[in-house]
């Protein structure tokens, strides 16, 4: 008679044992690629939509941005459609937070292309205390508070 435990359940055991440590190296590296992801993204986001603002406020408060107010309105327009982009690099794990990234995103762009001297090559320069910087920080303040919550890219 045999005493112990028999070779096949050992040799089942081992093999189980080293796909499940596989399984889970993998998985790791995987959510460690996505984190470093998300944060080279959240980054870029940032910085995009930072340098918005301030092209927007400029846009309204400098002489030469008013003198040359058609390329400053399709720099804007332009880096608005970037942040566009770069949003969809990734994916809301819920719904209702995508709804308010996309109606922060809109107000953001209503607000600073919504003026109806925009593209006025005639507009008066703003004067610092005009309710349209308050509105800009307040709309860039909402989409990165938009921008924080739970996010994962979209080929993971």
């Amino acid at each position: 008679m045999q005493q112990g435990t028999p070779w096949w359940v050992t040799a089942t055991l081992m093999a189980f044992t080293a796909i499940l440590s596989n399984q889970l190296a993998v998985r790791r590296e995987r959510a460690k690629a996505a984190a470093d992801f998300m944060g080279g993204w959240r980054k870029r986001f940032s910085d995009a939509v930072a340098s918005i603002c301030d092209s927007a406020s400029k846009h309204y408060s400098q002489a030469d941005d008013v003198k040359n107010t058609h390329s400053s309105s399709c720099l804007i327009n332009n880096n608005l459609k970037r942040i566009g982009s770069i949003r969809s690099e990734v994916e809301f794990v819920d719904s209702a937070n995508a709804k308010r990234f996309r109606d922060a995103y809109h107000n953001l762009h209503y607000v600073i292309t919504g003026s109806a001297d925009f593209e006025d090559v005639n507009r008066n320069i703003r004067p610092p205390g005009d309710p349209i910087f308050e509105s800009i920080r307040n709309s860039e303040e909402a989409l990165m508070k938009a921008s924080k919550a739970k996010l994962k890219p979209k080929d993971v």
